[in-house]
């Protein structure tokens, strides 16, 4: 993570944004950013496929400079007020990974409604999963949120040996604050089950990656109040968190663990930090001032970072 270079792609320069990204071994990588576009390279980089899914709802499908515009100066470029659309992907192999999605129903009701798509050749074609309907957490939670409002697709995360799991966070009210809800598939293509006792009374998760059935990470982009304490860290599989020093007083936007306690994580104007114990982050060079938005690792000397206007950044093994 020392040093890092630009990645063309087909997106590189345009209005594009690229939100998250995951790779399998040395050569694929899938990449997901609005207009609600898929982009697959199976060789490195050098050839993209690209593939367009079709989010449920409405107003899933903003341009990027669309987004910026509805967000207030001190927000811009970053995702607190435009939360739709293919939000994450998590791959299992080269040939299937999982994109999450969410979009807004129809007004008047102005809900929110979500989505799983999965592959299993390889990003040719995606098949829209069945899940739970999402039910509020009614026993931790202690009642429901409001009918118009509920739980979105925000994040997914897949390693060897473990579930898949999915979440996002809805704000209850004042009393109850933010409630969670997180759903997991055992193997690709199986039923998905609510898990209630995760993150039960948690802040916002934006991003997170379970390094094991107990450790995770996550960072919580939506709170500009607090951007250098973005990434947090939870030993008992999600139900408490404690915050650990990001590294960086931008906005952490992704985060990526190639290992049980070495994180990547990217942010506003171009920021990387990296942790290879565990604990604190420390601030990486980055050859890029544009925000980024989504980092995969394949080993903890290879990774590759997505943001604003098509950029792609990358780490190379050496």
């Amino acid at each position: 993570g020392a040093t890092w270079r630009i990645q063309n792609n087909p997106l590189t320069g345009s209005s594009s944004t690229l939100y998250r990204i995951d790779c399998v071994g040395q050569s694929t990588c899938y990449l997901i950013g609005r207009p609600n576009m898929v982009l697959v390279t199976h060789n490195g980089g050098v050839t993209w496929s690209t593939h367009r899914l079709s989010v449920p709802g409405v107003g899933a499908d903003l341009t990027s400079s669309a987004c910026v515009a509805s967000q207030s100066a001190d927000l811009r470029g970053r995702l607190a007020l435009c939360r739709l659309g293919l939000l994450d992907v998590a791959c299992i192999s080269a040939s299937t990974c999982y994109v999450v999605a969410t979009g807004r129903l129809q007004e008047p009701a102005g809900g929110l409604t979500s989505a799983v798509f999965l592959t299993s050749d390889g990003g040719s074609t995606w098949i829209k999963q069945l899940i739970p309907a999402t039910e509020p957490c009614i026993g931790p939670c202690g009642h429901p949120p409001p009918p118009e409002n509920p739980y979105p697709l925000e994040w997914i995360t897949c390693r060897p040996g473990l579930p898949c799991r999915a979440g996002g966070s809805v704000w209850i009210d004042a009393r109850t604050g933010n409630a969670s809800l997180v759903i997991e598939t055992s193997k690709p293509g199986a039923a998905w089950t609510p898990v209630r006792h995760l993150f039960p009374y948690s802040s916002a998760r934006d991003s997170a990656v379970c390094t094991t059935i107990t450790r995770c990470y996550s960072v919580w982009t939506t709170d500009p109040f607090d951007p250098g304490n973005g990434i947090w860290l939870s030993v008992d599989g999600g139900a408490n968190w404690n915050d650990l020093k990001s590294g960086s007083q931008r906005m952490r936007n992704a985060i990526s663990c190639p290992g049980a306690r070495t994180c990547y994580s990217v942010g506003n104007q171009g920021s990387i930090t990296a942790s290879t114990s565990g604990g604190p982050f420390v601030a990486q060079q980055s050859r890029t001032s544009h925000d980024l938005y989504g980092v995969t690792c394949i080993d903890a000397k290879t990774c590759f970072a997505v943001g604003n206007k098509g950029t792609i950044v990358a780490r190379r093994k050496r």
